[in-house]
């Protein structure tokens, strides 16, 4: 008998649902889910209201995981902040 093919993380390959709950997806995003509360309500993570449940296309919360992914190594504070100095312009006078 041939061992099986591993498969992808478990909401992450092609066959996951189109629409996540809040549930599903915290998991997607690997985020507790407060953390997923707060985005909702920073409005930084796009969803809709099914009566007083949150959905979420999972385009959406693939477009919003593709704004968060860093393209540069930046140092950063323990509060995920940039470091003094970074990100400021300093004249020289």
């Amino acid at each position: 008998m041939r061992p099986e093919p591993s498969s992808p993380p478990r909401g992450r390959d092609e066959q996951s649902p189109a629409v996540l709950t809040a549930r599903e997806a915290a998991e997607y995003l690997a985020v507790h889910i407060e953390t997923l509360y707060r985005l909702v309500r920073a409005g930084e993570l796009p969803h809709t209201r099914v009566n007083r449940a949150l959905q979420f296309r999972r385009l959406d919360v693939d477009g919003y995981l593709e704004e968060q992914t860093a393209r540069y190594w930046q140092q950063v504070d323990g509060r995920g902040r940039a470091g003094k100095g970074e990100g400021r312009t300093h004249r020289s006078e």
